[in-house]
């Protein structure tokens, strides 16, 4: 939820009025629109059949799509409310949700705030390079406040906000150090840290001396930078470990899948040398379970160096299995499908672990150029 400016000090999500009439404007038309073609979708194939009602219903899709996001980007704005300044009082929270008659102020006087810590935020955009037709989608640097104290309410509180200017931010810390707030900064980002009094103790920390440890608006290709607190940590490796135990079902019943397609779909691909040259069904099979294993590896995240052999071997059963369970009369049909394992396990395996070792050899050459760079030369 992006956030408006009414001045250095305060922000607020609430949009002008011109800019909610010309969103409304502005999904009326596209909703219009969708359902103009989708009349005319509907009118065409009613009169001429199938062939360009099918273009103009796909066609449709896309208005209508837009119409219904804009709409709901919309509703977010105009169903909550989001205050935040920083007063001669102190830092001011407001919040309100309409739909639930939801209410929250915070209050952290000056004299009630333990410290101020200044970290990285990252927020994702859009960059026209030269020689690319497609915008680059970067990520770029914010300093995302962390202010822990004692509320109005005598209430330990955590409140944060990130600024994306350094003018406002400038601002913000010259208002903390008049009132001698004391200030903290770290070089890690605080994109993931829950705001809890315990979350922002963890974090490493060092007096602001009036200089951060990052620049503003700057591009960050390394987004790894992240702190987790141990909370955090143990409960990722716990998701994790269920994750990787979850794998040997997900590809079990990837096994169970190849032995449907061996026993009941390639007996009707064509054979050609020995192989199968049916392109539709074989190359159709054979993206599917790289797709599925890639998915799947995706979910996993950390992947055991071992997991991909395991994967093959009960994917090389499966497939064998319906070998011997099809009833198939070709007298090539066996060998075309021990061809069809070669190429589902084999190159699954020979890319994964070719993608692994560029990975190690890449690693060594950063360390290398680190101990270079380190070293002066």
């Amino acid at each position: 939820m992006e956030m408006q400016t009414d001045g250095k000090r305060g922000f607020t999500n609430q949009l002008p009025k011109w800019a909610i009439v010309a969103h409304i404007v502005l999904i009326s038309f596209l909703f219009l629109f969708g359902v103009g073609l989708l009349y005319i979708s509907i009118k065409e194939w009613i009169m001429d059949g199938m062939g360009l009602s099918i273009f103009l219903l796909v066609l449709s899709f896309i208005p209508l799509g837009l119409s219904w996001f804009s709409y709901r980007n919309l509703k977010i704005y105009l169903d909550f409310i989001v205050k935040i300044n920083l007063t001669d009082q102190g830092y001011q929270y407001y919040f309100k949700d309409k739909k639930n008659n939801h209410e929250e102020y915070v209050l952290l006087p000056y004299d009630k705030i333990n410290y101020v810590l200044i970290g990285v935020d990252y927020q994702t955009t859009y960059r026209k390079v030269p020689g690319r037709e497609i915008p680059k989608t970067i990520s770029l640097r914010m300093a995302k406040l962390m202010i822990y104290g004692l509320s109005s309410n005598n209430e330990q509180k955590v409140v944060c906000f990130s600024h994306g200017e350094q003018a406002t931010l400038d601002e913000w810390l010259q208002v903390f150090q008049e009132h001698n707030v004391t200030i903290f900064q770290t070089g890690k980002a605080l994109t993931s840290i829950p705001n809890t009094p315990e979350a922002v103790e963890q974090v490493p920390k060092e007096v602001f001396e009036g200089r951060l440890p990052f620049v503003i608006g700057s591009e960050s290709k390394d987004t790894n930078n992240v702190f987790v607190t141990k909370e955090q940590k143990q409960l990722e490796e716990i998701q994790i470990r269920k994750r990787q135990k979850k794998s040997i079902i997900f590809i079990t019943i990837l096994s169970l899948l190849q032995i449907m397609i061996i026993c009941f779909w390639s007996p009707y691909w064509d054979i050609t040398g020995k192989e199968f040259s049916d392109y539709n069904g074989n190359f159709f099979a054979i993206v599917f379970t790289y797709l599925y294993l890639l998915f799947m590896y995706l979910y996993i995240k950390r992947v055991k160096w071992y997991f991909p052999i395991r994967d093959a071997i009960i994917l090389a059963v499966g497939i064998l299995i319906g070998s011997f369970l099809s009833a198939d009369p070709r007298h090539s049909f066996h060998i075309a499908v021990i061809k069809y394992l070669y190429i589902i396990c084999g190159w699954f395996l020979f890319v994964y672990y070719a993608i692994q070792l560029y990975k190690w050899f890449q690693g060594k050459q950063k360390k290398i150029k680190k101990k270079e760079d380190g070293a002066g030369f």
